[in-house]
């Protein structure tokens, strides 16, 4: 979360490359175990070119918040699976998550299941 325009995990400041300015929104979801979490951002404006989601491992974090966060993977939904709008990441098990994404004609929406790695696995609903 953010305070003070600071970016918070479990309390320690954290810094990110790539990571939206304070003026973006963000969601954060740890995986069941707490070793990862995926973090969703937007810059203001939003950029299509830059990644929206991030996968963070703790442990990695938690041995010296100090320094700047490298994520395990970057995920650019429009580059990676030709999807606008990726968002909310929330994980299902310790090695995949389901985001929310759909395409600028609204075709295709609907929640995806994706992989730590960054890998598409699956669809799981249709759009609405």
């Amino acid at each position: 979360y953010k305070e003070n325009g600071e970016s918070l995990i479990n309390g320690l400041p954290f810094k990110l490359d790539g990571y939206p300015s304070s003026n973006g929104t963000f969601s954060a979801n740890f995986s069941p175990s707490g070793k990862y979490l995926a973090l969703d951002g937007w810059s203001n404006p939003p950029t299509i070119n830059e990644p929206n989601v991030w996968i963070i491992d703790m442990q990695q974090f938690l041995r010296d918040p100090s320094k700047t966060i490298d994520p395990i993977v970057s995920i650019n939904t429009q580059r990676d699976y030709c999807m606008f709008f990726g968002s909310d990441p929330v994980f299902i098990t310790d090695s995949t998550f389901v985001i929310n994404m759909w395409r600028a004609t609204g075709a295709d929406g609907g929640y995806h299941e994706i992989s730590i790695d960054g890998r598409y696995i699956r669809k799981l609903t249709k759009p609405y």
